[in-house]
C-alpha cells in the first residue's frame, strides 16, 4: 500500500510540472518572443540527448555498428535536406496566407505510422 501512495504522489508531482506551460502562456507577448528560441533549443537538445543517451545505446545492442551509425548519419542528412529544400515552415507572423506547418506535421505523422507498421510486421 505504501508503494501505491508513492506512485500517486510521484504522478501528481509530474503532472504539476506539466502545468508550467500554463504559467508561460500568461507572460507578456514580448517576453515570450525573447525566450521562445531558447525554449525550442532546449526541446531540440532534450530530444537529441534522449536519442544519443538512451535510444542509440539500445540500438547498438541489437545492430552492428557498421549498420547503425551510417543509418544515423543518413537520417540526419536526409532530414536536414528536407528542412532546407522543402518550403515547409512554421509561420511566425500573426497574419499568414498558409500555415504549411500542418502539412509537415501530417507527413511526419504518416512516416511515423508507416514505420510503426513495419515494426509490428517484423515482430509478428
Amino acid at each position: 500500500m505504501a508503494n501505491f501512495f508513492k506512485i500517486i504522489i510521484a504522478t501528481l508531482l509530474i503532472s504539476l510540472v506539466s502545468l508550467v506551460g500554463v504559467f508561460i502562456i500568461s507572460f507578456k507577448r514580448s517576453f515570450l518572443k525573447k525566450i521562445s528560441f531558447l525554449l525550442v533549443s532546449l526541446a531540440a537538445g532534450s530530444l537529441m540527448a534522449g536519442a544519443f543517451f538512451h535510444l542509440l545505446p539500445k540500438a547498438a545492442e541489437q545492430l552492428p555498428a557498421e549498420v547503425l551509425f551510417p543509418a544515423v548519419l543518413v537520417s540526419f542528412i536526409t532530414f536536414l535536406l528536407i528542412e532546407k529544400l522543402l518550403p515547409w515552415r512554421h509561420c511566425r507572423q500573426e497574419n499568414c496566407e498558409v500555415h504549411t506547418f500542418a502539412f509537415m506535421n501530417l507527413v511526419g505523422d504518416a512516416v511515423h505510422n508507416f514505420s510503426d507498421l513495419g515494426h509490428l510486421r517484423i515482430l509478428s
